[in-house]
């Protein structure tokens, strides 16, 4: 995530979300089975799924995540 203080590490389809430098983890999320274009995750104690269709980067759903 360029100009971001986070890192989007993983593949599969689960990912996890890491301050930049520390590798803190701050959340993760993962894309649903059975179900294209939703993903579910927890980011800042917060339970949450989002769509996005289609073939969608990993850094574009960690952003949906975090706002």
């Amino acid at each position: 995530m360029s100009d971001s203080p986070y890192e989007v590490i993983g593949h599969f389809g689960a990912w996890i979300l890491v301050r930049s430098g520390t590798q803190e983890i701050v959340g993760c999320f993962y894309a649903k089975d059975g179900e294209p274009g939703w993903y579910r995750g927890h980011t800042r104690g917060v339970v949450k799924e989002v769509f996005l269709p289609g073939d969608v980067d990993p850094v574009d759903v960690a952003r949906r995540f975090l706002d």
